[in-house]
This record gives structure tokens, C-alpha cells and sequence, in this order.
């Protein structure tokens, strides 16, 4: 059985200093924008830890069945006689109570947190409600939000005769897509980083080791950008397929997103214009290929094998509740880092090169990576070739 690992005491230590910087930052401030930055950096903390308790039940689950299992076959090698037998089982049960232990603990620390978040973000809200006219529901938005619009998306893919498996791995990762700690960057150190990314793309000791680095490099779309149509640009750049082929599919999607507004599906290329959801990305990469989420921790490994990644980062000038989505397209070292080579359609010339470490600050949600249809035999990479959990330390 594989060891979960559970970073516990930094997770939770960041948990707490997020709530409690929420907490000052909701207390001090009179500006509505600045208290909704707030409020949408806590009902991302409250998906997170959501999440781990949910992944904290399905271990104890899978324990209680290496118990019971274990129980089994120590009493059936004890009445064979079977000295080795009954030894391995014995490990393997106490390893799986060992397990099942930090597990229950993880989930009761994780309820904890959640109840301090949720402390924190009635107040916030009930501020917002006292600051504006637009109220605001206590219950937690995202919660309600999402399973409105994973039931949409899966009846949608029916529709669109997708098969059991791309509908279950679509569930799969619009569950996985948002889970994460949200960006801690503040706007100061967002624009910073945007601003000095122009500047590298000249730097001759950056262009060379790029060029020496790894990844399926700019394979894309050289059409004009046209308002917030970059998850077009990066799907074009992420599959080497025209911009108008992938705007074709996002607007046969919209068509039949029922999540939409029935004037936005009757003018599908109005809602690409105003941007395209983390989900409907997902979706339509999985349209073109194999899509499938992946951690911060995976971009690295997914390039070297030859896979773009998609990510969505908080933009210039930040607005929190808006993304902008960019693909990656190699990995290589220079001065002792980790960069990669962007493909961002809103720079001049559209490749950037910038920090790992900067990029994570940035992030919004999880990576989309894509298979072409060509390549959907292949395994997809992930790190250890393990299944990807939120929670498992770098």
C-alpha cells in the first residue's frame, strides 16, 4: 500500500496564516474591491480544505479495507500454520492502523481550519452586505456553484456523445482543476512580474538556454488577439491547430452550454470575447485530445516528455476574479532555476520567459494538459506515475 504523505504542520500553518491575514485584511479595510479580493481568497481556502477532508475519507476508507483484509489473512495463516504469512499480513495491518491514524487526524485538523475560514468569511460577507447594496448569500458560493455546474458540463458531454471514460475523467478534473491554495501575491508583486517580462525576451543568455531546454516548443496561432480570447490562443498554441479551427469548437460548445445565458449561446463568439471558464477550456481541450489536470509539481515532467500545459494566472493589473490563460512550452536551467518558455497572446512577439518560483505565485488553478488525439494512447506523466493528490508535499 502507498504512504500517503501529508505535509500537516506546514499545510495547516499556511492554512492559518492565510485566515488570519484574510481576517486583518476584511477588518481593516473599507473598500468593497478590496473585501471581495478577500472573499474570493477564502472561498478558494474553503474549497481546498473541502477537498482534504474529502481525500482524508476516502484513506481512512482504504485503511479499514488493509485492516479488515489483514485481519482475514492472519487468522487463516495462523490456522494453516503459515509463520511467513501471518508475519507480512501483521505489518501490513500495523502500517494501515499506523495510516488510518494520521489520516482521522488530518480530517479532524482540516475541520478545524474549515470552521475558522468560515468564521472569517461570514464576517467578511457580512461587511461586504453593510459596505454595498449587492448582497451576498452567507452559504458558500463555490460549494453551490460547482456542483450546479458539473452536473451541466457532464449532461452536456452526454449530449455531445462523449464516451463513460472522457465523462468520468471530466469529473475527475473539474473537481481537480480549482483545488489549491490561491494566489498570495499581492497586486504590487503581479504587476512586477508582468512588467519585467518584456525585457527577457531579449536577453541572449535566456534565449540560448531555451533553446537548449525541453518541450514541444510554439506550435500556434498567429491571429490577432481579440479581446479575452487567450484560452483560444493557448489552446491553438497548445495543439498547433488554427486559431479559427478552435475558435469553431468553443463556439459549437457554447452553443449547448446550458451554464451560459441563452444570449451568449445564441452568440457564442460574444461569450469568447468575454472570456472563456477554467471548465469550458477543459472541455474543449478534451475535444481536440486528451486533457487532464495537473499539479504545479508536474509542469516540469509533462514538458520534458513533450506535453504542453495550459495554465490560468492572475493577469496584469490584477482583477482576482478574472484569469488569463497562457500555455507553457518549455522547460530548461539557467543561473541555478527552473524557468519556462510562455506563449502569452497579450506580449509582443507572444514567447516570454519567466521563474517557476514566479509562476506558482500567479496561478489561479491547476495546469490543463493535452494529448493530442494522435498520442491519447500514451500514459499520461505525472509525478512518481502516481495519481495526483493536492496534499502530497513537493
Amino acid at each position: 500500500m502507498r504512504k500517503t504523505r501529508w505535509p500537516l504542520f506546514g499545510f495547516l500553518a499556511m492554512a492559518f496564516c492565510l485566515s488570519a491575514a484574510a481576517a486583518q485584511g476584511a477588518s481593516q479595510t473599507a473598500d468593497p474591491d478590496e473585501l471581495l479580493k478577500v472573499i474570493h481568497k477564502l472561498n478558494s481556502m474553503s474549497t481546498t480544505l473541502r477537498a482534504g477532508i474529502e481525500e482524508a475519507e476516502k484513506s481512512i476508507q482504504k485503511c479499514d479495507q488493509t485492516i479488515s483484509q489483514s485481519e482475514k489473512i492472519i487468522s487463516l495463516a495462523r490456522q494453516q500454520g503459515n509463520n511467513r504469512a501471518e508475519g507480512i499480513a501483521l505489518e501490513a495491518l500495523r502500517k494501515a492502523r499506523e495510516a488510518r491514524k494520521g489520516h482521522v487526524e488530518q480530517k479532524n485538523a482540516l475541520k478545524n481550519d474549515l470552521k475558522s475560514v468560515s468564521k472569517v468569511r461570514k464576517e467578511a460577507v457580512d461587511k461586504w452586505n453593510r459596505l454595498t447594496d449587492k448582497p451576498m448569500s452567507l452559504e458558500d458560493p463555490d460549494a453551490v456553484r460547482f456542483e450546479r455546474y458539473l452536473k451541466s458540463m457532464t449532461a452536456t458531454a452526454e449530449r455531445l456523445g462523449w464516451s463513460g471514460e472522457e465523462i468520468a475523467r471530466l469529473g475527475d478534473d473539474l473537481s481537480a482543476l480549482g483545488v489549491g491554495v490561491p494566489p498570495t501575491a499581492s497586486d504590487k508583486q503581479i504587476n512586477g512580474i508582468w512588467s519585467g517580462l518584456p525585457a527577457r525576451s531579449a536577453d541572449s543568455d535566456l534565449i540560448k538556454a531555451a533553446s537548449e531546454g525541453k518541450g514541444p516548443g510554439f506550435l500556434g496561432s498567429e491571429a490577432a488577439h481579440n479581446g479575452n480570447d487567450c484560452a483560444i490562443h493557448a489552446l491553438a498554441t497548445a495543439t498547433g491547430r488554427s486559431y479559427e479551427d478552435v475558435a469553431a469548437r468553443a463556439k459549437d460548445l457554447i452553443r449547448q452550454a446550458d451554464w451560459r445565458d441563452a444570449s451568449e449561446r445564441k452568440d457564442p463568439q460574444e461569450a469568447i470575447r468575454s472570456g472563456l471558464t477554467g471548465g469550458e477550456t477543459l472541455m474543449l481541450a478534451e475535444s481536440i485530445g486528451q486533457a487532464y489536470v495537473v499539479p504545479p509539481t508536474a509542469y516540469k515532467e509533462c514538458l520534458e516528455q513533450g506535453t504542453p500545459v495550459l495554465v490560468n494566472v492572475v493577469p496584469q493589473n490584477p482583477r482576482w476574479d478574472t484569469g488569463h490563460q497562457v500555455v507553457l512550452t518549455k522547460t530548461f536551467q539557467h543561473a541555478g532555476e527552473t524557468w519556462f518558455q510562455m506563449a502569452d497572446s497579450n506580449s509582443p512577439g507572444g514567447l516570454v520567459f519567466i521563474k517557476e518560483a514566479e509562476l506558482r505565485t500567479m496561478l489561479k488553478e491547476n495546469g490543463v494538459a493535452i494529448l493530442p488525439d494522435s498520442r491519447k494512447d500514451r500514459e499520461p506523466p505525472r509525478p512518481e506515475n502516481q495519481p495526483w493528490n493536492p496534499f502530497v508535499s513537493d
